[in-house]
């Protein structure tokens, strides 16, 4: 009874201010809520691109270019057995190129700072990398001096150093997807934590209009109405309708 009261000698200037100000309200929490939630999505997707920018594509990157220089060592193996110097020259300056763009990549990568196991599996892929890189090195030095037999040789052992290198690079960037995968999901579910949000301010907007008409059509349009009748049964002369003042407020002054 007491909020019927309240309401009923609510200002409709007042009505229509708390109204507005609880959309206003509305609109800046569910705002700011969306924002924050597409802020921290934005955020760990920029984290799975540095990720991958600075501690997997030098990985890689080193990997394909170690790679590259076995194959052209090799190439440049056979070129010898065939006589062919020249050839084989230029295949080692290839080989020599592709094991240089490895150590910067491999360099670049150890700046990158880490920590907790991805350091430890980082230190495993730095340690081996060193070694098979030198290991690369001794081959190119053979082939260097045309020394085909010491090649075909040291060839043995590294192809052993690089089935083991393939171990911890494989586990490291296992973690590092596996670790960039959740944050793909958790910055999925800010997301649609922004869109529920977004859904949430749509629906509240619609409610705050629907209260907004009721208290229009109850508190000024009803009344104003029933003004009009009196007024034109005055102006037809009949004074005898009574005229009931319900509240205190706008539209009660006028029927007063």
């Amino acid at each position: 009874l007491l909020r019927q009261i309240m309401l009923s000698n609510l200002k409709v200037r007042t009505g229509i201010m708390l109204v507005l100000v609880t959309f206003l309200l509305a609109l800046l929490v569910s705002n700011g809520a969306a924002w924050l939630a597409l802020g921290s999505s934005n955020d760990k997707l920029d984290r799975v691109n540095a990720v991958y920018s600075n501690q997997v594509v030098p990985v890689y990157e080193a990997y394909r270019s170690l790679q590259r220089a076995r194959l052209d060592q090799d190439a440049a193996a056979i070129e010898l057995q065939e006589g062919r110097a020249r050839e084989a020259g230029q295949y080692l300056s290839r080989a020599r190129a592709s094991r240089e763009t490895a150590n910067q990549a491999m360099a670049a990568f150890a700046k990158v700072e880490k920590s907790g196991e991805m350091a430890e599996k980082a230190a495993s892929v730095l340690s081996l990398f060193e070694r098979y890189a030198n290991q690369a090195g001794r081959l190119a030095d053979s082939l260097g001096s045309q020394n085909v037999r010491q090649f075909i040789d040291l060839n043995v052992g590294t192809q052993a150093m690089a089935a083991s290198f393939d171990t911890p690079v494989s586990s490291y960037l296992d973690y590092v997807d596996a670790g960039t995968n959740q944050l793909v999901v958790d910055a999925a579910a800010d997301y649609t934590v922004s869109q529920n949000v977004s859904i949430a301010l749509l629906v509240i907007s619609l409610v705050l209009a629907g209260l907004c008409w009721l208290f229009m059509q109850r508190s000024v349009l009803r009344p104003l109405r029933e003004a009009g009748q009196h007024f034109d049964k005055i102006a037809a002369g009949d004074l005898t309708a009574r005229v009931e003042v319900r509240n205190s407020n706008e539209i009660g002054q006028l029927f007063s």
